[in-house]
């Protein structure tokens, strides 16, 4: 049975989008980088808005290498190395963004990843001359050699005030990073935001990072808005598009329970060297350990490959609700450490609004009802139990 007109024409006005300056932006990365006045360069995550971000300021910025960062540290792949492995191949745990570059058409192979670029190496001869952050304020624990190289930020996390010298230095709540950076790609090249495929980026992030504007979630700022209305299609439903890229972002099939600790990923390291790793999965905690009956086994494995002391991970679903659930793993190799109940403790103290569920040995889970609260706000939380004198040290 052939899809109804309608239906047609909205997927062909998805189809159509991106002609222009996205494709032709990425087809001029074909080949070695070999020098360049500034490196874009996105967050761990790389979710839709650390990627477009990516982009379009390398749009903003002529002859700009963005860099698209996706991160998970791996010691057993390189025992005798504090370097991550980034590998591009785990871009295929990211659905909905392949989605989306597969309609601005952008190949994921056609995409820089950090893997493919000697960020340190570039920098320290002089190939690379400036760093530009997107969707975090400070390089990653294992990029710090990368500091004085900053000299741009448009981030939305919590500024951690470093950086001054940055120009612009953009750090403010917002929705979405790529809503700071569009109003600085306004400015620098007015006519970009014409473009469908522009266009299209944009209004896909901000649909996703505010689930549809959710009134009940209230993530959106006047910012969001004002930056949606400008540039969304009017030729495509917002509730149909949203749709497409929930159903992309929530499609697990053929996912390990590994792979989904990968999916959206980033670590905390504490003064000690106490990494913890911090991950979103889109499902209960339920249905994440039905895909391993031996989960926590598993867990501590992936935890050990990776030096992890802790394994902290965020479930955010929906069932008649959205819900959010938070699933704390002990993988230290004797008794649970400090950090371990340091966290727990501020877990219950903070305005996450915890409730305990039932848990297993060395793990402890909880019911998050406050669910506006997204990793942006767990994330600080994490980083300050890691600090020597965090809340709750001996």
């Amino acid at each position: 049975m052939g899809m109804a007109i309608g239906e047609r024409e909205r997927r062909a006005a998805i189809m159509s989008a991106g002609r222009g300056l996205l494709p032709a932006l990425v087809d001029g990365l074909g080949g070695a980088v070999e020098r360049t006045a500034l490196v874009v360069l996105g967050n761990e995550a790389a979710d839709l808005d650390s990627c477009a971000s990516t982009l379009l300021l390398a749009l903003a910025v002529p002859g700009a290498l963005p860099v698209i960062k996706y991160v998970s540290f791996d010691a057993a792949r390189r025992p005798r190395s504090d370097r991550p492995s980034c590998r591009r191949a785990e871009f295929r745990l990211r659905k909905d963004v392949a989605f989306a570059m597969e309609r601005v058409r952008i190949a994921p192979a056609s995409l820089r990843f950090v893997d493919d670029v000697d960020l340190a190496g570039g920098f320290a001869a002089g190939r690379y001359q400036g760093l530009a952050l997107v969707d975090h304020n400070d390089p990653a624990s294992h990029q710090q050699t990368l500091r004085p190289y900053v000299t741009m930020i448009f981030d939305h996390h919590r500024d951690l005030g470093l950086h001054p010298g940055a120009s612009p230095r953009v750090v403010r709540p917002t929705a979405s990073a790529c809503t700071l950076v569009a109003e600085y790609l306004r400015r620098r090249a007015p006519g970009a935001l014409q473009d469908v495929g522009v266009r299209f980026l944009i209004a896909a992030t901000l649909l996703l990072d505010t689930h549809a504007f959710s009134p009940d979630l209230q993530r959106q700022t006047p910012d969001d808005v004002a930056l949606f209305d400008e540039v969304y299609p009017g030729q495509l439903n917002r509730d149909d598009l949203f749709a497409e890229l929930l159903d992309r972002r929530t499609d697990l099939a053929g996912f390990t329970a590994d792979d989904l600790l990968l999916r959206d990923l980033k670590f905390a390291v504490g003064d000690n060297g106490v990494r913890v790793a911090v991950a979103v999965v889109p499902e209960s905690i339920a249905d994440w350990r039905r895909r391993d009956p031996s989960w926590r086994a598993s867990v501590q494995a992936w935890a050990t490959a990776r030096q992890c002391a802790l394994v902290c991970v965020i479930f955010a679903f929906e069932d008649d609700a959205i819900r959010r659930q938070i699933l704390l793993v002990d993988c230290t190799a004797a008794a649970p450490g400090d950090a371990f109940a340091r966290l727990h403790s501020a877990l219950l103290d903070s305005e996450l609004d915890v409730a305990p569920l039932d848990g297993t040995p060395g793990a402890i889970a909880f019911e998050q009802r406050n669910v506006k609260c997204t990793r942006k706000t767990l994330l600080p939380i994490v980083e300050q139990c890691l600090r020597s004198g965090g809340p709750h040290a001996p």
